[in-house]
């Protein structure tokens, strides 16, 4: 993964106060100490990553570098997640311990620096009320974002926080906040959030409405959300004026559990009722809110509906379902009904439905309502269904009340806060419900939210990326120089209309309407003799200047297509190893295991591997010139032996031989 190797809040969010433990440091470390690096940021004067061991920065465009850590006041050597700008360099740190032969993460903390690295000031902040608990599995941050002094924090276990004041407080913001009933500020159950919208993996900030809104996007388990907060004089209301979300539903499941199916002779929009002749218009969806009824038993929905006709002919239905885990899984039909009534907008059926067998005892209830006009003729004015005065009671009390006021569909109204319409195109939904990163892209009048997806429940692993604000979304149609369109992206960085973006299977780029898509390949520094194979990861991406900064697995690189500097951590003349160790010659992205060792002066190096018996496996490298002081990473063992065939599991030895006297032994471990 990008960032890690994968109390009862009765109030809208509680805010609470943290201890400050300020270390001042003369400075870090002299150089880079890792090559794996999940975060880049810049600033108007320097270069910021997120390694494996520290946080690193420049000041000279990448010529010279210092890495903080433990050491310089931080909570912890490996970053989860980094963000920066002009006014502080934020930094969350983690750790794994083995727990029952797992590695599990656990977050050490956000720290923040005002003066370049040389003062930090940490905190472990804990954005609920929940006694007892000093540390979490899960508990750190995925993904940082600010603004100006503002920072926001995503966690899988601690949900998206933020702090108005450098740290010294922090609060929820939740999905369900403004709602009559904050479900989700009572959500919190056994150290983790039990509805995954509240698990959060990305955060981003958009200044598309400023000075006047500034708006929150939040990648989640099981979608997006996006929080508006009004603006004045830069401040931002501690309550944000409208949350809403976008999510993807898996049409064909639907079509499947309830005998639907799409029509394969009609237009994609139109739908067939299995086993009938007749055809019907599937305008949109309509999602309720996350609804808790973990203290109810008995529960009842009651809504008005009714329609209006235009010139269409024949009845009108609806089909409303319900889910227990927040919009992950339909479950259950409440009701299939139709109305005869048409152009009567006076008379309006009343549904009283008793959904206390599904959901009393459970914390994340929604419901679907799904509208379905009969198209036997269908013009531009035909029908649309109006819907009122849904409520959600809890033994016989009100527990969510909303009015619409007037229809909603195609030519309605957009629903209130926390109420979601899904078009009926599904082509144009997310690609998939957990959104690992998420980033808005502006130039001239065009602003574009882009996201990361992977497949939960339903989806695929693609890119998703919206013109109206989360509304509808295409999917990128990238693919990778295998013609895999499974892309597993982990950044975004944009140049006016050109997009970059950092994935496991390469680093892409395109422009204009974003139909075609290029892969950067040849990432060979010739000055220091270092290269990024090409099928590398990258796990972040920033453009500065003319520069394209991107990193992962396996170091930074800098530049533009046929032009790269390639940075590495600095090591001491005498050290050598072999990475990745282990490794598996049918997955590693480098397709191998590369040797790498920085001779003192120049020579000629031959490379053999070896098995444990110390029989000569292959000669991999054999009489290559190598200049002193030069670090060498482009010689690799492929895993395979002298024939050609894959060598098998174990542990082998490598043997540098240096025309110059060194003769260097050190182990790889191979994996199948």
């Amino acid at each position: 993964m990008k960032k890690i190797i994968f109390v009862v809040a009765l109030l809208l969010p509680v805010t609470l106060a943290f201890g400050r433990v300020t270390i001042t440091m003369d400075g870090g470390i002299t150089g880079l100490t890792s090559n794996a690096v999940i975060d880049i940021n810049h600033t108007s004067d320097a270069i910021w990553l997120g390694t494996g061991s520290g946080a690193s920065v420049s000041f000279d465009n990448g010529d010279t570098w210092a890495t903080f850590g433990a050491e310089s006041g931080l909570p912890g050597e490996e970053v989860s997640a980094l963000a920066a700008n002009d006014v502080a360099i934020w930094v969350a740190n983690s750790h794994s311990e083995t727990v029952s032969g797992e590695d599990v993460p656990y977050g050490d903390g956000i720290s923040f620096s005002t003066d370049d690295g040389q003062t930090w000031a940490s905190f472990r902040p804990f954005a609920y009320l929940f006694p007892g608990y000093s540390g979490s599995p899960g508990m750190l941050s995925y993904d940082l974002a600010v603004h100006d002094s503002i920072v926001y924090s995503a966690s899988f276990y601690g949900g998206l926080i933020r702090s108005t004041d450098f740290g010294e407080s922090w609060e929820n913001l939740f999905p369900s906040q403004l709602e009559e009933t904050n479900t989700d500020s009572i959500d919190f159950v056994d150290r983790n959030y039990y509805s995954l919208n509240n698990r959060m993996f990305s955060v981003t900030v958009d200044t598309g409405g400023f000075p006047d809104t500034l708006n929150i996007w939040a990648g989640s388990a099981v979608g997006i959300n996006r929080f508006s907060f009004p603006g004045t004089g830069g401040v931002y209301d501690t309550y944000p004026a409208d949350i809403v979300r976008a999510f993807k539903i898996d049409a064909g499941f639907v079509w499947d559990q309830y005998d639907w199916h799409k029509d394969t002779v009609m237009a994609d929009f139109f739908i067939g009722v299995s086993g009938g002749s007749e055809t019907e218009d599937n305008e949109d969806w309509l999602y309720s809110p996350v609804i808790n009824f973990s203290n109810a038993t008995a529960c009842t929905l009651f809504f008005e509906h009714y329609y209006f006709d235009g010139d269409s002919i024949g009845e009108d239905s609806a089909l409303v379902l319900i889910s227990d885990d927040g919009g992950n899984v339909w479950a259950e039909t409440l009701a299939v009904f139709t109305d005869s009534a048409f152009g009567d907008t006076t008379a309006a059926d009343s549904q009283w439905i008793d959904i206390s067998s599904f959901a009393a005892g459970k914390s994340s209830i929604m419901v679907a309502f799904l509208y379905l006009k009969n198209i036997y003729e269908l013009t531009e004015g035909a029908g649309s269904w109006m819907l009122n005065d849904i409520t959600f009671l809890a033994d016989g009390e009100i527990l969510l009340m909303e009015d619409f006021e007037g229809d909603w569909g195609p030519y309605g109204n957009i629903p209130p806060s926390g109420w979601i319409i899904l078009d009926d195109d599904y082509d144009h939904q997310l690609a998939g419900n957990f959104v690992v990163a998420i980033d808005v892209q502006q130039f001239q009048d065009t602003r574009i939210i882009w996201a990361a997806c992977r497949p939960a429940f339903s989806g695929d692993l693609r890119v998703s990326f919206s013109y109206d604000d989360g509304r509808t979304w295409n999917t990128a149609n990238i693919t990778d120089r295998f013609g895999s369109e499974a892309i597993e992206a982990w950044d975004f960085s944009f140049a006016e209309d050109t997009v970059y973006v950092a994935s496991s299977n390469g680093l892409f780029w395109s422009e204009g309407d974003y139909s075609e898509w290029n892969y950067f390949s040849g990432f060979i520094d010739a000055m220091d003799q270092t290269f990024v194979h090409d099928e590398a990861s990258f796990f972040t991406v920033d453009v500065v200047g003319p520069d394209i900064w991107a990193g992962g697995s396996d170091g930074v690189i800098k530049g533009q297509a046929g032009s790269w500097d390639v940075y590495r951590s600095s090591i001491d003349a005498a050290e050598h190893y072999a990475y990745p160790s282990p490794f598996s010659p049918t997955h590693v992205t480098r397709q191998g295991a590369t040797i790498h060792f920085k001779p003192l002066v120049d020579t000629y190096a031959t490379i053999k591997i070896y098995d444990i018996n110390l029989e000569l496996v292959k000669i991999v490298a054999d009489g290559v010139f190598r200049r002193g002081g030069v670090e060498s990473d482009d010689i690799l063992w492929d895993g395979a032996n002298g024939d050609g065939d894959l060598a098998a599991n174990g542990i082998y030895f490598y043997r540098i031989e240096l025309d110059s006297g060194e003769d260097l032994w050190g182990k790889v471990v191979l994996i199948k």
